[in-house]
């Protein structure tokens, strides 16, 4: 779910002070997205995660094994989704694997300008 700039303008239209704020940070961000990756706006990785356990009903998950990969050469602190029978195969972890982008992207807005 990505952040663009005309959604970041709904959040910049409204004269609040948490509006003015989360404006001002989220084109720090919109900067480093541009600069870096040369994408106008953002994901909204932490908000997405913070969303999750506010409104879990907007997401739709599955159970799956996960670990954190300690020795690798090229995945080395990576985490390491397991989907095939065997070793890790016992689930340990829940995987969202769609929102509903829309109706998260509202309710970020309605809260970033309260």
């Amino acid at each position: 779910t990505l952040l663009t700039p005309s959604l970041l303008e709904r959040i910049s239209s409204k004269n609040t002070n948490l509006a003015r704020f989360a404006t001002n940070i989220i084109k720090h961000y919109f900067k480093f997205y541009m600069d870096v990756v040369g994408f106008p706006g953002c994901p909204l990785h932490d908000p997405l995660a913070v969303g999750y356990v506010i409104k879990p009903s907007i997401f739709e998950k599955k159970e799956i094994s996960a670990r954190v990969e300690t020795e690798g050469e090229n995945a080395r602190g990576m985490l390491v989704l397991e989907e095939r029978p065997g070793k890790y195969a016992k689930s340990n972890a829940s995987f969202c694997t769609d929102v509903k982008s829309e109706e998260f992207l509202d309710y970020f807005i309605d809260t970033m300008t309260a």
